[in-house]
């Protein structure tokens, strides 16, 4: 899933499968190609439940859908937010889209070590349609 269709580098992560991601580390193995699509070319139809987690890559896909009805298709889901990722400090922009589509949302972060300033944190978002 990315912000558009088109083939892209992707890093595999030796270490571990649950951080292969399209943007490169220190951490970074292998580089593949990927064809990638976009969150608006898989959901078509009202869809009753999204999970997102594409290891930094959310800030894009979710800027992309701004002007976009897709988010209206989507009654609820859950978002893991790798917040300042790629240095990254965008998270009160991804919170307006979701409540400016009529969704509330409900937070959990993950914490080891607190507080801590400007690094990477994955925050689990689960959001819901007002309306239903």
């Amino acid at each position: 899933l990315c912000w558009n269709s088109q083939s892209m580098d992707f890093y595999i992560h030796h270490q571990s499968s649950l951080n292969h991601s399209l943007y490169s580390s220190d951490n970074s193995g292998d580089k593949i190609k990927i064809d990638t699509i976009t969150l608006e070319q898989l959901i078509k139809e009202k869809t009753d439940f999204v999970k997102i987690d594409i290891e930094g890559a959310e800030q894009q896909v979710f800027q992309n859908l701004k002007n976009k009805t897709v988010l209206q298709k989507i009654k609820q889901g859950i978002i893991e937010y790798h917040h300042y990722f790629n240095k990254q400090n965008q998270l009160g922009f991804f919170f307006s889209l979701l409540e400016e589509n009529g969704f509330g949302c409900q937070i959990k972060g993950n914490v080891r070590k607190w507080p801590v300033k400007k690094i990477r944190k994955d925050i689990k978002i689960f959001f819901y349609l007002i309306s239903e």
